[in-house]
């Protein structure tokens, strides 16, 4: 069987909804990846992995999102342009990380969101009102018990505050929930909730851009709290280079006073020492 033909054939057995055979998934996920820097995948492919990861449920919707965090060639490309073109689209892709009931696809689906749009900035022209106020709901209800989920969906609310051009729609939700935002971020540094209390405090330093006395009220709690030591144990403990990132970015805010303008590392530099 020649290379076209395997990818051709890898691609259809995962756009099959079918979830009784979900190694034929993972087989044809590896045979995708394998190829995909030799045959470059159609918009109409990239569009059909998306669906098919937004209808998958369980260990399938981890294999494609992990397929799609990994794809090499034009893949990353199309998929950006795609969901930068598409507000229905984008926007229904979010509500199926945040629905979804298993914790690790929850986490594939932010790390797939992160690929794309770290580096490259949400369209101004698509509307994160509803997705946010979602994710916000879901994360100051408490009901949260997967860890991992919850870290996952305050990358997401981080991210999708990135967008300053959409700040006018969700401002409302923050200015509402300001309270419900400060001591859902002290429950986690009481429960010692390290990673999360990271991205807590990195998601509520990017809406002071919008909130001046944010600054002083987040001042106060990083004082008053024992949130330096879970600084330093992720620095300590964590292996992975994203958050790692994360935690010199927060001590940089530390160390600046936790202001507006504060000293940054270059990126090339801070991926270094994260890596290191």
């Amino acid at each position: 069987i020649d290379k076209e033909t395997a990818m051709k054939v890898s691609l259809a057995a995962i756009f099959s909804p079918s979830e009784n055979y979900q190694f034929i998934t993972t087989i044809a996920a590896t045979v995708v990846l394998q190829y995909s820097d030799e045959i470059d995948i159609s918009q109409k492919d990239c569009e059909s992995l998306l669906k098919s990861a937004m209808n998958a449920q369980g260990m399938r919707a981890y294999v494609i999102y992990k397929l799609l965090i990994e794809i090499n060639g034009n893949g990353h490309k199309r998929l950006l342009a795609l969901l930068q073109s598409n507000s229905n689209f984008f926007n229904s892709l979010i509500q199926s990380i945040l629905e979804c009931e298993f914790g690790f696809v929850t986490i594939a689906g932010a790390n797939f969101l992160l690929v794309l749009f770290e580096m490259n900035p949400i369209s101004s022209e698509i509307d994160i009102s509803e997705p946010f106020t979602k994710a916000m709901k879901i994360i100051l209800s408490g009901k949260v018990d997967d860890i991992d989920k919850l870290d996952s969906l305050l990358l997401i609310v981080r991210l999708l505050i990135s967008m300053r051009e959409s700040m006018t729609q969700i401002i409302q939700v923050l200015q509402e929930n300001e309270d419900l935002i400060f001591i859902a971020f002290q429950r986690q540094i009481e429960l010692n909730n390290s990673f999360i209390s990271i991205h807590f405090f990195l998601f509520i330093f990017a809406a002071s851009h919008f909130f001046k006395h944010w600054l002083n009220k987040l001042r106060e709690l990083v004082i008053d709290s024992q949130f330096s030591a879970l600084l330093v144990h992720v620095l300590e403990t964590s292996l992975n280079r994203r958050t790692i990132n994360d935690a010199l970015e927060v001590i940089q805010i530390v160390l600046g006073g936790i202001t507006p303008k504060h000293l940054r590392l270059d990126q090339n530099l801070s991926f270094t020492l994260a890596s290191g």
